[in-house]
């Protein structure tokens, strides 16, 4: 394992323990319901939502968040939690970035591996 990769798996499983999952027992202390809830929930009468508001799709809903690039996305998806009222999660945005930063640095070294995507031309 290069460092690079256990610098990732070191980010991420950190990010894990110390963000994600104490926010999620402390959202299933406050509501009783988890992020992740493990079983149905008794008094829910469906898990479907009707999608709001009800409207026919346009090309702007396929457009990949944050145009396209790691930094992008992560920012879109902090704006996102801050809007849900999800701040906790909003204010992790940087430890995300760590992760994509070392995953982009981990990618670009270049190793002896074929590329999976060779094997289709022949």
């Amino acid at each position: 394992m290069s460092s690079t990769e256990s610098d990732f798996e070191r980010l991420a499983e950190s990010f894990f323990d110390q963000v994600i999952e104490p926010l999620a027992r402390a959202q299933r202390r406050s509501s009783g319901i988890g992020y992740f809830p493990l079983g149905p929930i008794a008094d829910a009468e469906t898990y479907f939502e009707a999608p709001t508001p009800l409207r026919r799709m346009k090309p702007a809903d396929f457009e990949f968040a944050g145009s396209g690039t790691a930094a992008g996305l992560i920012a879109e998806l902090s704006r996102h939690w801050a809007s849900e009222g999800e701040t906790a999660l909003a204010a992790s945005s940087p430890r995300l970035l760590e992760i994509a930063d070392a995953l982009k640095r981990r990618n670009s070294q270049p190793n002896e591996a074929v590329d999976i995507f060779c094997y289709t031309l022949f």
